[in-house]
This record gives structure tokens, C-alpha cells and sequence, in this order.
């Protein structure tokens, strides 16, 4: 990886435990080294990124196949009650006679 030093007046010192070291104050990586770091941080931040706004449309856009399944059974009924109304009168049930008496006119 890259070496674990504490800077003194001098310059820098390798540490010797390494990054475990107390008195580790800094880490020198090379060009490379540096470049990969870099380019991990920009991935994961990149995928952050995506993943929020992933979540930010599930919030926006509520799911709508309750809206459409209601939709459908609307239509349904509305055909059905459009085909009752154009059944011919031999399908329809017969209705009871009025209990009111029928005024007859003279002629």
C-alpha cells in the first residue's frame, strides 16, 4: 500500500508498527496507488448517487396498479350495466302490479 510516516522537522519518518502506530500521522502512496484510491471514492460516490435517486423516484411516482385495477373494474361494471339496459324485454323480469287503483277515463 503505501508508507505510514510522522512528520517531523526534518521531513517525514517511517513509522515503524505501521498504520497501527500512535505516532503515524500521514500515508505516502504513489501516483498509482493514489489514482485507484480515487477512483474507488468516485465509484462508490457515483453509486450513492444512483441509488438515491432510484429511491427518490419511488417516492415521487407512487405505484399506480391499484389506480388502473380500479380503472378496469369500472369499465367492467359500466359495460355490464350498458348491456342491461340494451337486453331486449324477454330477459327482463316481469314487474308486480301497482297496489294503487287505476282511474279508468269515461268516454
Amino acid at each position: 500500500m503505501g508508507e505510514f510516516v510522522k512528520k517531523t522537522l526534518m521531513g517525514y519518518k517511517e513509522v515503524p508498527d505501521g498504520q497501527s502506530d500512535p505516532e503515524c500521522t500521514h500515508v505516502i502512496l504513489t501516483e498509482t496507488e493514489y489514482a485507484k484510491l480515487q477512483r474507488k471514492i468516485s465509484d462508490a460516490e457515483q453509486l450513492a448517487r444512483q441509488r438515491n435517486m432510484k429511491q427518490s423516484e419511488r417516492l415521487i411516482l407512487p405505484d399506480v396498479t391499484p389506480i388502473i385495477k380500479l380503472g378496469r373494474m369500472s369499465r367492467k361494471q359500466n359495460q355490464t350495466i350498458k348491456d342491461g339496459a340494451k337486453a331486449p324485454d324477454a330477459k327482463r323480469e316481469p314487474r308486480a302490479p301497482s297496489a294503487e287503483p287505476q282511474m279508468k277515463t269515461l268516454p
